[in-house]
C-alpha cells in the first residue's frame, strides 16, 4: 500500500534484476546539494497485494490501475525517472502484467519469497543501487509534478521525508517520496523490516532526518473510493473535465469522468472511471 504513513511497504526477495535499455540511456550525472556528485537512483514501490483495492485488483493489478487514463506505475515511473539516474521497480502480485507493462522503461526486482517491508525491498536492490543515493515512491499514489521540490537543496548527508504540509516527524506522518543517502543503506537486509523502524526513527534520534513540505495533490490510492477521487482531480484538468481514451465509444453524455481506450459504453457516464477494455451494457 502506500507510502503514507511509512506503509511504503513492499517485498522483494532473491531479486531477479533485469536491465532496462532505455532505462541505460536515460542516465545522467545528477548533482546533489550543487556540490556533490554523487548519483540518485529511483526506486518505486509496487508489490503489494492491493487488499483493500478489491475487488478492482483482482482483476487490476493496483499500480496499473487508470487515474485520468494513465495507469498510476507510467506516472511514478515518469516522475521519478525525471529527476533520478535509472529507475527500479519491484514486484510481486500480477509480478508478470506489471513486467511487461514496465516493459523497457525500467529495471524490475521480482520478489520470491516472503514479503518484506520497505527496508527489505530497498536492501534487495543494493546491487543495483551500487554507490549511489536513492528516492523512494509508491505506485499507488497519484501525486502529479516533479520532485525537484524534494531533491532541492539536498546535500546528501541526511535521510529527507516529503511529507504534505511538512509537519513533525512520527509513525504516523503522512510522506509521499523520501530520499536515503547511501550511507543509510549500509547494514540494511533483504528481511521483513520497514524504513520507518529500521532508518527514519534511529536517523531522527541522530539529527539527520529532516522533513520537507510537499504542497499539491496526493491520493494514496488504495481503495475504490479514493481510486475514483484521483480520477476526478485528473479528469478536473483536462477541458471539459472529460478524458476519453481512443477507440471509446460511449452512447450517452459524459460528465467529469474517465473513459479509458477502447471502452463500450450503452448510456451515460458521470464522475465515474471506465477502465480500457470495459464493456458496459444498459441496464
Amino acid at each position: 500500500s502506500g507510502m503514507v504513513t511509512e506503509s511504503l511497504a513492499q517485498p522483494a526477495v532473491r531479486t531477479a534484476l533485469v536491465p532496462s535499455t532505455a532505462a541505460t540511456v536515460r542516465m545522467r550525472e545528477r548533482r546533489v546539494g550543487g556540490a556533490m556528485t554523487d548519483s540518485v537512483a529511483g526506486i518505486v514501490l509496487a508489490a503489494g497485494a492491493a487488499r483493500r483495492l478489491r475487488p478492482i485488483s483482482d482483476i487490476v493489478p493496483k499500480p496499473l490501475c487508470p487515474v485520468g487514463n494513465e495507469t498510476l506505475l507510467e506516472r511514478a515511473i515518469r516522475r521519478v525517472g525525471s529527476a533520478c539516474e535509472g529507475v527500479a521497480v519491484n514486484v510481486d502480485h500480477h509480478a508478470a502484467a506489471i513486467r511487461d507493462a514496465v516493459g523497457e522503461q525500467a529495471w524490475i526486482s521480482h520478489a520470491r519469497e516472503e514479503a518484506l517491508g520497505t527496508a527489505g525491498a530497498v536492501a534487495a536492490l543494493r546491487d543495483w543501487i551500487g554507490s549511489r543515493a536513492v528516492a523512494v515512491v509508491n505506485a499507488d499514489t497519484y501525486c502529479p509534478g516533479d520532485m525537484e521540490t524534494l531533491l532541492a537543496g539536498w546535500d546528501g548527508t541526511s535521510v529527507r521525508l516529503w511529507a504534505p504540509g511538512g509537519g513533525a516527524f512520527g509513525p504516523t506522518i503522512p510522506v509521499v517520496g523520501c530520499l536515503l543517502p547511501n550511507e543509510a543503506l549500509q547494514g540494511l537486509e533483504a528481511r521483513p523490516s520497514g524504513l520507518y523502524a529500521v532508518v527514519w526513527r534511529a536517523w531522527h534520534q541522530m539529527g539527520r532526518l529532516e522533513v520537507v513540505p510537499f504542497v499539491g495533490v496526493a491520493v494514496d490510492c488504495g481503495t475504490p473510493r479514493r481510486l475514483l477521487e484521483a480520477n476526478l482531480i485528473a479528469v478536473g484538468e483536462a477541458p471539459g473535465s472529460v478524458k476519453v481514451g481512443a477507440g471509446a465509444a460511449v452512447r450517452g453524455r459524459v460528465e467529469a469522468s474517465a473513459i479509458g481506450a477502447g471502452a463500450q459504453v450503452d448510456g451515460s457516464v458521470v464522475e465515474s472511471v471506465i477502465f480500457p477494455g470495459a464493456v458496459v451494457h444498459a441496464n
